[in-house]
């Protein structure tokens, strides 16, 4: 790979990590509208909570008699028990991303930085003599993201 290669992806990840920062800045502000309205954080926690009757129920932990322990029938909290019952495991904590548009693009940003670490490595492990180059890299890609936003993109801003 070359050095215009490895630059070029780290311009693109910062770009990228950009886009889907204002995406989530838009989704917390309830921006969306149209087709998109299912990315607005209202409403939203209704996907991670279990509704009935439109309000969330209370989670009760219920246990088992094991010879003279006394063990959950929902092992897998390990004692941490949620307020409420979840929609499905684990959806209020681990997997919020799959049930917040908020959460779920900040899952997306996080994963640029880290694909952007990946990509430095790799970029240092063969090109040390330009270390330097890897930030303006970055910092380019983030930079050329904000000019199309307010030039291009003025309804959004």
């Amino acid at each position: 790979m070359t050095i215009y290669l490895f630059l070029g992806l780290i311009m693109l990840l910062g770009f990228l990590f950009k886009l889907f920062n204002e995406l989530e800045d838009e989704s917390v502000r309830n921006a969306f509208t149209g087709r998109l309205s299912w990315l607005n954080q209202r409403g939203s926690w209704k996907r991670k909570w279990k509704i009935v009757n439109g309000s969330t129920l209370q989670f009760v932990p219920t246990y088992f008699k094991f010879l003279w322990f006394k063990l959950p029938r929902k092992w897998w909290y390990f004692g941490v028990y949620p307020e409420n019952v979840e929609r499905f495991v684990y959806s209020s904590t681990v997997f919020v991303f799959l049930t917040d548009p908020e959460h779920g693009l900040q899952f997306i940003k996080h994963r640029m930085i880290e694909a952007g670490f990946v990509i430095t490595s790799l970029f240092l492990c063969r090109f040390v003599e330009f270390w330097f180059l890897v930030p303006v890299a970055w910092w380019v890609g983030v930079k050329l993201f904000v000019l199309i936003k307010v030039k291009l993109l003025k309804s959004v801003c």
